[in-house]
């Protein structure tokens, strides 16, 4: 963890009522979606990417769609007919 985000939990440690904490969740939100949308932004139908998926595997596809949350990832079958695809956080991406 960075010297900044421990600060700030040293400092949600401190908050006293149910509303300041309120005020902080509101805030985590709001910068969560501002991240979210930055990264939905950085790609486009048509880019190579790669991404960890969840049995640890690195899989290298092609972005299909990009959606309000989630991109569609295409990736060819090796040996098969056919594709293969995921749904994936832009977070999760990375441009191969």
């Amino acid at each position: 963890m960075t010297a900044l985000a421990n600060t700030i939990v040293e400092n949600i440690r401190q908050l006293k009522t149910q509303d300041e904490v309120n005020t902080v969740i509101e805030a985590i939100k709001l910068q969560m979606n501002h991240l979210s949308r930055k990264n939905i932004r950085q790609f486009v139908s048509g880019d190579k990417v790669k991404f960890t998926a969840r049995n640890g595997t690195v899989v290298v596809g092609t972005v299909k769609k990009v959606n309000q949350k989630t991109v569609l990832v295409s990736q060819p079958n090796l040996g098969m007919f056919g594709t293969t695809t995921y749904k994936v956080p832009a977070s999760m991406l990375v441009a191969a």
